[in-house]
């Protein structure tokens, strides 16, 4: 049977322009339920205040020649495990990246994205972890990945930030071996309280 799904054209990843985040909300909303969901407004927020966290995926996608489709966006904190607190705020000196959103355009779910951007977003950690600069880290984690193009984020800025030590998230059950695959180890149950289910929380040393 003829795969019915239109082309995807190969991702590049770039920081989510503040122009972007309408359509990061509208994937949000898709992808997550209403209790789980973030807001505009907290997407807003995570943007503007840590807009080296926020990681759009973009691609060609059938004839449209650039779609986003879908994102990573994380806050950091100065403890040491993901929290309530840590989804409401962000703290420029804080070594923990606390990934709150992972989140694929469902019209191309099981595609390969959701791993390729958690596995870009790894290899991005790690060269801020080194004392890359955002632009420098990008440019680093794209250069390694034989199914994306080269390209440079013009957005990125060359300035140094806060060199990261962990990246922690919590997960259902059913994708914590997604998570696994990009490296996180799990931690257990989270106690964190976040719409109906139970969460798993992983973490990856960087």
């Amino acid at each position: 049977m003829a795969d019915a799904r239109p082309p995807l054209g190969p991702i590049t990843f770039a920081l989510l322009p503040a122009d972007d985040v309408a359509e990061a909300y509208r994937l949000e909303s898709l992808g997550y339920p209403a209790d789980e969901a973030a807001s505009h407004e907290q997407l807003v927020f995570r943007q503007a205040s840590a807009p080296h966290l926020f990681i759009g995926a973009y691609a060609s996608v059938g004839d449209v020649p650039r779609r986003l489709v879908g994102f990573i966006v994380a806050p950091a904190t100065a403890g040491a495990r993901l929290t309530a607190a840590s989804m409401k705020a962000h703290d420029p000196v804080g070594t923990t990246i606390c990934i709150h959103s992972v989140c694929v355009a469902p019209d191309l779910r099981r595609r390969g994205i959701a791993l390729a951007m958690l596995r870009h977003y790894v290899r991005y950690l790690r060269g801020l972890a080194r004392g890359e600069s955002p632009a420098q880290a990008l440019a680093a984690a794209a250069a390694t990945e034989s199914a994306s193009e080269p390209h440079r984020d013009s957005t990125a800025s060359d300035k140094p930030v806060t060199a990261p030590r962990v990246a922690t998230l919590a997960a259902k059950q059913h994708l914590v071996t997604l998570y696994e695959q990009a490296g996180f180890s799990v931690l257990g149950e989270s106690a964190l309280v976040h719409g109906a289910d139970k969460w798993i929380e992983l973490s990856l040393v960087l």
